[in-house]
């Protein structure tokens, strides 16, 4: 009895989450960061990229909207107001990156979290 309630609540919990699941990851580089996306949901036309320091909440990193790509390559938030991470010399930083796959009216229509450090620690 006890297995057939815990499968119940899986299967329901698994049916409760969306078909698709956005994840991204991202790469240093100059300018700004590469972003590479997958699982966007249908009728996403443009992504919000924002970045904030977890060890500088203060600072604003800033971001920018850009159309829409799997492929979000090396510089091309260069014309927005974000400005790179930035920590003092021999600090490592912890980068929050907010990703958001927006409709064409800017409605959010999936968001990721990705956090990564700066300087990369090899």
């Amino acid at each position: 009895m006890m297995q057939r309630v815990l499968c119940a609540s899986v299967l329901l919990l698994a049916a409760s989450l969306p078909a698709h699941a956005m994840t991204a990851s991202v790469r240093w580089c100059s300018g700004s960061p590469e972003f590479k996306i997958s699982g966007a949901p249908k009728g996403a036309s443009m992504l919000n990229l924002q970045m904030s320091d977890l060890d500088y909440p203060s600072y604003n990193h800033a971001g920018g909207v850009l159309p829409f790509a799997t492929l979000v390559k090396c510089g091309a938030l260069s014309s927005s107001p974000y400005r790179g991470p930035s920590p003092p010399a021999g600090q490592v930083h912890t980068y929050r990156w907010t990703i958001e796959a927006l409709d064409a009216s800017g409605k959010v229509l999936e968001k990721v979290v990705v956090d990564k450090k700066f300087p990369e620690q090899r």
